[in-house]
């Protein structure tokens, strides 16, 4: 059963943490990234965009891709907002049949959304045809964890990642230069009413030349 994010979204960010950790996770990326300011971006599983608006100023293009119609209307609002000209939101579920007009893609981002997608090798396999050769790739999620992150396990997949067994995932689909590093920390409030820190690694590779 998928989570319900149409139902959540207009809260979201109502989150202070939530939105501290978007933000932490965005710069991680745009720090590996080095971005030059021309590339077209697809930050996937968007949300309510706290990553892809925070890259919108150093890239060409920010495509805002969720399969939550909910989230993508929260963010609308807010790219209108802000009058941003070069981000836009795309309706995309990668798990389904791909996406058809969409344009090569220059980088790919992602923030805790992988935890969410039962089969990862094949997402992973999905991601690397939507690149360019020499393509990137900025993924963030969980390390291994117990179950504890959500209150509600409705709709996650995985209880984080090992690093070093997601790495090998990602270079079985064809990505080369593949390494993780720690992108954050958090701390949060589990349903056993027990603080509890998380760590949150980035993954970043490329898509051979």
């Amino acid at each position: 059963m998928k989570r319900d994010f149409d139902r959540e979204a207009s809260t979201w960010d109502e989150n202070p943490e939530r939105l501290r950790r978007g933000l932490a996770i965005a710069d991680a990326m745009a720090a590996w990234l080095q971005l030059r300011g021309d590339e077209t971006v697809l930050d996937y599983g968007t949300g309510t965009g706290v990553v892809a608006l925070r890259l919108a100023p150093r890239v060409g293009q920010v495509l805002c891709a969720d399969s939550s119609r909910g989230m993508l209307d929260v963010l609308e609002g807010k790219i209108a907002a802000a009058g941003l000209k070069n981000a836009r939101t795309l309706l995309l579920d990668l798990e389904q049949a791909s996406q058809p007009g969409l344009p090569t893609l220059d980088v790919l981002v992602s923030s805790m959304t992988l935890h969410h997608i039962a089969d990862t090798a094949a997402l992973a396999r999905r991601v690397h045809t939507l690149l360019r050769p020499g393509g990137r790739i900025a993924v963030a999620d969980l390390d291994s964890e117990p179950g504890d992150f959500h209150w509600d396990n409705t709709g996650v997949a995985h209880f984080g990642f090992d690093r070093v067994h997601l790495e090998q995932v990602f270079r079985d689909a064809g990505f080369s230069s593949v390494a993780t590093t720690t992108a954050t920390a958090m701390t949060k409030m589990t349903a056993a009413a027990v603080e509890k820190q998380f760590t949150i690694f980035l993954l970043t590779g490329c898509r051979a030349p």
